[in-house]
């Protein structure tokens, strides 16, 4: 384990990019005794990482006794994705907007978003699930960070990491999503950069609407919309 951030974080992110990359696939147990083991730390901070991963609906109750990894429940991934299309067409929109009152931030944000699709073609060509979705991560990341306001970073963060286990369960389950998927991303990084505020709104929703829909698509009936159209 590294020094940064509390034993108890570093804890939960191992645990959540293990899921995420697919080593503790749905309902699998998770034994306070071996993840500690594992990770080379006492059991607190793997009891204190599990509590708040079953806060957010990663992990839940087994039977019996422990914890285990929940499956994607459809309602919660409607649920969050409607918090997220608010957010993210938001903070595009915003972000477009400072770029078309800031060449230098425009310039410094094409010059990293580029650099993030980069790293994602690559982790795609490699197949490497964890690469991708910390590009995934990075590059939205980018377009919070681009808006200047860190209280709307702030909101969306709660529900990332959530996010990141849907779309790590959904990108195993469908071969087609990646190309169009950061295809979308370089529309989003090309309206934000050339100050197209409208046009960074809309494409954040397409991309967002996207993915929601093939989520439907894996985990349930698609019958039921819940955002709007």
């Amino acid at each position: 384990m590294s020094e940064a951030g509390t034993l108890a974080e570093q804890v939960y992110n191992e645990i959540l990019d293990e899921i995420c990359a697919g080593t503790f696939p749905a309902e699998a147990r998770l034994k306070q005794e071996s993840l500690a083991l594992q990770l080379g730390v006492s059991r607190q901070p793997v009891q204190q990482a599990l509590n708040q991963l079953k806060a957010e609906g990663i992990v839940h109750d087994a039977p019996g006794r422990g914890l285990a990894v929940a499956t994607p429940d459809l309602i919660m991934v409607r649920h969050r994705y409607q918090v997220r299309l608010i957010l993210d067409c938001l903070a595009s929109e915003m972000a477009a907007k400072r770029c078309a009152e800031d060449a230098g931030l425009a310039g410094s944000t094409r010059q990293t978003g580029l650099r993030i699709l980069d790293q994602a073609m690559a982790a795609l060509e490699a197949d490497d699930l964890k690469a991708l979705f910390n590009a995934d991560v990075a590059f939205h990341a980018l377009v919070y960070d681009t808006t200047g306001n860190p209280a709307l970073k702030d909101s969306a963060t709660v529900h990332w990491r959530y996010l990141q286990r849907i779309m790590s369960c959904t990108l195993r389950e469908v071969e087609d999503i990646p190309d169009k998927f950061w295809n979308q991303h370089k529309n989003i990084l090309d309206a934000i950069v050339d100050g197209r505020a409208r046009r960074a709104n809309r494409w954040a929703r397409i991309h967002i609407r996207y993915f929601l829909a093939i989520a439907e698509r894996v985990y349930g009936d698609t019958s039921e919309r819940q955002l709007e159209h």
